[in-house]
């Protein structure tokens, strides 16, 4: 995380659960004021209201669940403790669909290595 004085700045072994919206991410948190609070803390780019990122849900390694702004965290300080193989099927999809179902995956910093059209 960036330095801040609002939230804790180092989650040990946390684990990513799901990339989340802004309304979503309000069961967990108050973007809005938690935003208001530590916009001044990012390093650049225009993140003017809480709605303009996503948020990442947590699992912390005693079992609670926490919610960040992606923009909060510092990728300097990211360590990656474990990495495995996600196969996704998805119905129905038209195959111009591809290059925007891949782009989507690749902006919340997924690489595809691989897919197959059936």
């Amino acid at each position: 995380m960036y330095s801040n004085s609002v939230l804790v700045t180092t989650y040990d072994a946390a684990k990513v659960l799901a990339i989340l919206d802004m309304d979503t991410a309000k069961y967990w948190i108050d973007p809005i004021s938690m935003h208001m609070n530590l916009r001044n803390n990012f390093p650049t780019g225009d993140l003017s209201e809480a709605s303009d990122y996503n948020y990442l849900k947590i699992r912390l390694s005693n079992g609670e669940v926490a919610c960040v702004g992606i923009p909060w965290i510092d990728p300097a300080t990211v360590e990656l403790v474990g990495t495995g193989t996600v196969t996704l099927t998805i119905e129905n999809v038209n195959p111009d669909s591809i290059p925007t179902i891949l782009a989507a995956m690749s902006a919340n910093g997924f690489n595809v290595s691989h897919y197959d059209i059936k």
